[in-house]
This record gives C-alpha cells, structure tokens and sequence, in this order.
C-alpha cells in the first residue's frame, strides 16, 4: 500500500447526514461555467473528472476552502495561483493515476505525472481532503515516515461539515508507535491508517486543546 494512497475501508467511517448530498456532488446540475474542456479553477485548484458528470458549484469551493484550512492547520503556504494543483475525480482517474490495482484498492492518491504532482479521488467528501493534507506538504517538500504523513491525513481530513470519528483501540496495541513508525510505505495496510490517526490525535490534541 503506498503511503501516498487512501485505502478503501468500508465501515471504518462514521458517516454525516449530508452524506447522500455530499456523494452526489458530482452527479448535480452544473451551476458552474467550466473552461471549454471541462475543467473548474479555483485559485489554486484545477479540477476535472472522469465521471461524464458536470462538477457542481459547491465542489470547487468546497475543494479550495478545505486546502486554505489544511494549510492554516499545518503552516505551510500555499503556491501561486497561477501555478494550480490538478485535482482528477472518478475510478478512471484514479485507475490512471494511482497506478496498478493489485497494489491494493486505493480510493486516491497523490503521483507526479509529467513532473507536476496530480490528486485522484474516487469521490469528494472524505478522500478529497485526505489527499490534499499529502498534496500541500509535498508541495512544500516536507515528509516524514508513512505512519506520521498517513496519520495527519487521516486527522486533517475531517472538518465541521464531514467529520472524522478515531477509533482508540483497548487493551494491548497491537502496534506500538515506535514500531508503527518503522513499518515502510509497500507494507503499510488499513490497520495502519486506524492506529496512525489514533497516535496523531494523542500528539496534535496537546496544541490545539489545553487538557
């Protein structure tokens, strides 16, 4: 599993009543005027899908409110606007950019194709923001291991409209930080990604909650 990929997990997430909204985004009425070949900008985005569906109007300023606040999360600036991210939706994106499926289902990831990094993901509402935290410090040449970059994904990835739950497992770990830390990105699977945001939010809650 790469560690630039978000695995496809079903059941993992609890999931807001905007939900059925949030998943047809990209099947609603265009209230947007595309560019003629089909591709919406924001200031710092450049998004197309593969679909055969027109990109809603809320998409794109859902898309670029949510990097605006990964960035302001993490501190890292954003690139110019006229240096836009390519942001691709749909499973043929996805099949295109993240690669051979055998390596594992993935719902999105992050690739440089031609040189330029490119986001896929299969949908908007939860994979989107995962690989835009991946995206933002790429961009900006920060990486760490594949639990700690997983893991921040993983937390920066909900937001007051599709919040993320965690899950705190009882008893022993089944892995414990130092080695999860160890584990490198071809054997990193969906069991990693839960304890990963678990460690996170332990270290992330001490600077942004007093206890």
């Amino acid at each position: 599993m790469s560690a630039l990929g978000s695995p496809a997990m079903p059941g993992r997430r609890w999931l807001p009543a905007a939900l059925p909204w949030a998943l047809a985004v990209l099947g609603c009425a265009p209230d947007v005027q595309p560019l003629d070949d089909g591709v919406v900008e924001t200031a710092h985005l450049r998004i197309t899908n593969t679909t055969g569906n027109p990109i809603c109007a809320g998409t794109p300023i859902l898309l670029e409110r949510e990097l605006e606040r990964i960035a302001a999360a993490v501190e890292l600036p954003l690139w110019p606007e006229d240096d836009k991210l390519e942001v691709r939706f749909g499973e043929d994106a996805v099949a295109e950019v993240c690669g051979d499926p055998a390596e594992g289902q993935l719902n999105g990831c992050v690739r440089r194709v031609d040189g330029e990094l490119v986001v896929a993901a299969v949908e908007v509402s939860y994979t989107a923001s995962h690989e835009l935290v991946h995206a933002l410090r790429r961009e900006n040449g920060v990486w760490s291991t594949t639990a700690f970059e997983e893991g921040l994904a993983e937390l920066l990835a909900g937001s007051d409209g599709f919040p993320r739950y965690l899950s705190y497992p009882h008893g022993e770990p089944i892995i414990g930080p130092v080695s999860l830390l160890e584990v490198p990105s071809e054997e990193f699977h969906r069991g990693h990604y839960v304890a990963s945001a678990s460690f996170l939010s332990w270290l992330w809650r001490p600077a942004v909650a007093p206890r």
